[in-house]
């Protein structure tokens, strides 16, 4: 066991354990284990919030209309902020292919139509992945303070781990839904996502996230 430990690296991700050695092809070694959100036992407040981008083509806008995945983090967003009056947040997201607007903008303009005031709304409109995401929201309002993060519920894990591998002091996630009918395939596509930032030195390999 003590020299396998050496060997193998052990990686648990959304039900299955994945074991890599150098650069070999992964391989399930055991599967399924549990995996359960994590969540505050008391009621948390947050000073300010981000809503990031997942870079996996499911939150983005489509010409100047935001896609259902980016409508469910507008929503959260607008929930949160509604029932957390003190709470400012940063919009996220530079303007891609396809799109005539940011995602910052677009989630301005779904925030202030409903109702949320605009002095509550910062635009960050260049970051085009969750890292920038971070490095460029920090640049308007620091890591200190405590800072939830609105990202897809598969993406929490994540944003979270290179949150705080960026130096975030005291960061939360907030998820808002996906599609169930896609949740498989995104979370899949997450898991190795993961390991690719693990490997690649962006997130630390074990830790816990806090989730609201």
């Amino acid at each position: 066991a003590k020299a396998a430990c050496e060997t193998w690296i052990d990686v648990r991700s959304f039900g299955q354990v994945f074991a890599f050695k150098d650069d070999s092809v992964s391989v399930g070694v055991r599967g399924p284990v549990s995996v359960h959100s994590a969540f505050s036992v008391l009621p948390v407040s947050i000073d300010s919030m981000q809503i990031t981008k997942s870079v996996n083509s499911e939150a983005q806008v489509r010409g100047d209309v935001p896609s259902k995945a980016l409508m469910r983090r507008i929503q959260k967003a607008e929930e949160y902020l509604k029932e957390n009056p003190g709470t400012i947040a940063v919009l996220s997201g530079g303007k891609g292919s396809g799109e005539n607007i940011s995602e910052a903008q677009a989630m301005y303009d779904c925030l202030v139509e409903a109702g949320i005031e605009e002095e509550r709304l910062i635009k960050e409109d260049k970051s085009t992945s969750t890292v920038e995401n971070l490095e460029f929201s920090a640049a308007l309002i620091g890591k200190g303070g405590r800072i939830g993060i609105i990202s897809q519920n598969f993406h929490i894990y994540r944003a979270l781990k290179l949150a705080e591998h960026q130096g975030y002091q005291d960061v939360y996630g907030i998820a808002a839904s996906s599609e169930p009918i896609y949740q498989p395939h995104f979370m899949v596509r997450e898991a190795f996502a993961i390991m690719k930032e693990k490997l690649t030195g962006n997130i630390e390999w074990f830790g816990h996230v806090r989730q609201i």
